[in-house]
């Protein structure tokens, strides 16, 4: 049994993120319990068929002597790790709900039914009002009177904005939420009325609901991390996944799908995750979910109390939570309302960073008071026998608008609007050497602008004409009629990267300021924010000096095209951390080239061309193979941009893909975007499907799905 333990191990390193069969220490938590799972399930005689059992001792036998599975082999694990363990339980009409499977009896009795009698009336689908295509988002639940508490990436789906300041509604939609929707049926909705808090750092957001119907107690948060393991229990609304394995999730969710569940399990531990685009500390737990239950509350099964708030997880591997305990460090979530049970321990960490953007408000000086003007001279002429008489009076006229009424005050400006970037002299960029072709060790030159090479804008350094604009550790450059940048290209040293705090905007002064986008199209929505090209986190790495500049280089405006702040998703803004993992490991070194595709029937708002897409292509030594591997990839933002303006009428652009990352060939972004990006399309992937060259590939939802070999 040792034997087979060790090769079920083997099979799921091999396949949890792409990890080598050697590396078992680091599924320690998530693996070795699943691990374990296998092996339980084999040893219970009526879990499987004689058929089955055949099967399965040939697949392990097989993993033992490290020969390739068959698909059918592999599903042949799949299909019992979590059926056997991780039931999903129906909630029927009152709340009611009933299971017969062996480890999960105690929920009919006891602590657990009070637990979660309590919490069920408090947990709704949060659905979706004008959105195009998706009927909901994922799963809310109440944490003070009026108070619901989601998902970041479920409120961004319908509502624009960062922080607690300038929250809104995307145009035409909104949201509900709906306490019911049971496998019986059930329906009780309530409209929420605004979007209160979207955390900058967490995946987490608070929305306003008034009107709860009796009986809902608000659910509170445990502000203390609890110890050991304790029985939980995530409450939602799963979805059809289609990144897990359809016949399995039959088999756990009965077909049905989209009503509210319980998914039992055990609260696992902890684990670094990307979460739009940096890598936070969440809690694990392995419940059965899928992508409709973003947002579940992670119920204590013993108090009742929420431990987590579940976002997401790899299938086969576990599933993340925003800890409560650390939501109950950061001062703004607390004073948000009476939503923690214990003790909350105000503190400063990671999250500062990302709430300081969202809550510095930088306006333009106020003008000096203009002076009164003089009074007007006004000829009265008055008739008077045979001649007049000409009388000049100050004329004063006032005007009754009637009662006074209140005027609604604007909504305040983010950072990102009425800003005047700082600007150093040109003398301070005479030793930036820009991105290094050679860092890889295989030489990976600047990509070549083809299609519109007369557009390049060029500038004088050192007595010749140059295109490029060199910045610590990165490269830019620009199109001369668009302001905004052609590519983006950086190399990272994840060895040796640090954190740093955010830097002021800036202009280069190499170029004509009138040649760099300011202030016209950004603010807050339906403006736009200045999304980096190269991320700021990406060229911060080397000594302290050469650190700091690559942070405040990032902040250059050159580096930044227009995006709605709903736009990143975490795939796209992870998918440098992503690959890192899979970098050489005494090297962690990616090159990284990214920019928008600039098309001729791209929108115009705020006078400025506005990009609904954008490209990415990573380059790297694989940790494996040894060998250079380059992976493209492409996202659009149409799904985000407004649907009408006063200046801007959105017309012809339909992507099958809004806001959606795919994986796609770099010969198709070469041409859609008529660049060259040498001989990386020849370490493609997918660069041996010809027939599908010019077509984007399948949506990106986790990152296990993306092919690096």
């Amino acid at each position: 049994m040792v034997d087979r333990q060790a090769a079920a191990l083997g099979y799921l390193a091999r396949i949890a993120g792409g990890r080598p069969r050697s590396s078992l220490e680091s599924l320690e938590v998530s693996g070795a319990k699943i691990g374990a799972s296998i092996v339980e399930g084999l040893t219970v005689s009526d879990t499987l068929d004689a058929g089955e059992r055949t099967l399965v001792d040939r697949t392990l036998d097989k993993i033992a002597s490290n020969q390739s599975l068959e698909a059918h082999e592999q599903f042949a694990l799949e299909a019992i790790i979590i059926p056997d363990q991780r039931p999903v339980i129906d909630v029927r009409a009152g709340n009611s709900y009933s299971t017969d499977h062996p480890l999960w009896q105690d929920l009919m009795a006891g602590q657990a039914q009070l637990s979660l009698k309590k919490a069920l009336p408090a947990i709704g689908r949060v659905e979706l009002i004008g959105h195009p295509s998706l009927p909901y988002g994922g799963t809310g639940f109440v944490v003070a009177e009026g108070l619901l508490m989601t998902n970041r990436h479920v409120a961004e789906i319908f509502a624009n904005g960062l922080g607690r300041q300038g929250l809104m509604f995307k145009p035409g939609e909104g949201a509900v939420i709906d306490f019911e929707r049971r496998v019986d049926g059930g329906s009780v909705p309530l409209t929420v009325d605004a979007v209160r808090m979207i955390h900058p750092y967490w995946d987490m957001a608070l929305l306003a609901v008034l009107g709860l119907p009796p009986g809902t107690a608000p659910l509170r948060l445990r502000a203390a991390a609890p110890e050991g393991q304790p029985r939980i229990a995530a409450i939602g609304y799963p979805a059809f996944d289609p990144r897990n394995d359809p016949e399995v999730q039959a088999r756990v969710f009965h077909n049905v799908y989209n009503v509210k569940r319980i998914m039992p399990g055990l609260l696992t531990g902890w684990a670094d995750v990307a979460s739009f685009g940096k890598t936070v500390r969440a809690r694990t737990h392995d419940s059965s979910t899928t992508g409709g239950a973003s947002g579940s509350a992670v119920i204590d099964l013993d108090t009742g109390e929420v431990l987590a708030l579940h976002f997401g997880g790899v299938y086969l591997d576990t599933n993340y939570g925003v800890a409560a305990s650390e939501l109950a460090r950061d001062g703004r979530v607390i004073d948000a309302g009476d939503i923690f049970e214990g003790a909350t321990n105000r503190e400063n960490g990671p999250w500062d960073d990302f709430w300081a953007p969202c809550e510095t408000i930088v306006s333009a000086p106020t003008p000096p008071a203009a002076p009164t003007p003089p009074a007007v001279p006004v000829p009265i002429r008055v008739a008077g026998g045979s001649g007049s008489v000409t009388v000049t009076v100050p004329l004063r006229i006032t005007i009754d608008l009637g009662d006074p009424v209140a005027a609604t005050p604007p909504a305040p400006q983010s950072a990102a609007a009425d800003i005047i970037p700082t600007e150093a002299p040109v003398e301070d960029y005479r030793d930036r050497t820009g991105y290094d072709a050679d860092f890889l060790g295989s030489p990976i030159p600047l990509p070549e602008v083809v299609r519109s090479a007369a557009d390049l804008l060029t500038y004088m350094r050192d007595g010749a004409t140059d295109h490029v604009l060199r910045y610590e550790h990165f490269s830019v450059a620009m199109s001369r009629s668009r302001r905004q940048c052609f590519f983006s290209a950086v190399n990272i040293d994840g060895a040796t990267s640090h954190k740093s705090a955010r830097a002021g905007w800036r202009l280069d002064p190499r170029i004509p300021a009138a040649a760099q986008i300011i202030n016209e199209c950004y603010g807050n929505p339906p403006k736009f924010s200045r999304g980096h090209m190269t991320r700021r986190e990406d060229p911060v790495w080397g000594d302290p000096i050469s650190s700091q500049r690559g942070n405040a280089d990032s902040m250059h405006v050159t580096n930044t095209v227009p995006q709605m702040q709903a736009f990143n998703s975490p795939i796209w803004l992870g998918l440098e951390d992503y690959a890192l993992q899979h970098a050489r490991s005494d090297a962690m070194k990616l090159s990284v080239f990214t920019g928008p595709y600039f098309a001729d029937d791209d929108p115009t708002m705020y006078g400025v061309r506005i990009p609904v897409a954008f490209w990415k292509v990573i380059a790297f030594i694989h940790d494996e193979t040894g060998r250079l591997c380059a992976t493209g990839y492409q996202m659009d933002q149409s799904g985000v941009l407004p649907r009408a303006t006063t200046e801007f009428v959105f017309g012809g652009y339909v992507s099958p893909q809004t806001g959606v990352s795919t994986q796609v060939p770099i010969s198709s972004i070469e041409a859609r975007a008529g660049i060259s990006v040498g001989s990386l399309a020849q370490h493609d992937p997918l660069g041996g499907t010809s027939e599908a060259a010019f077509a984007p590939g399948g949506p990106l939802e986790l990152f296990d799905q993306i092919r690096f070999s």
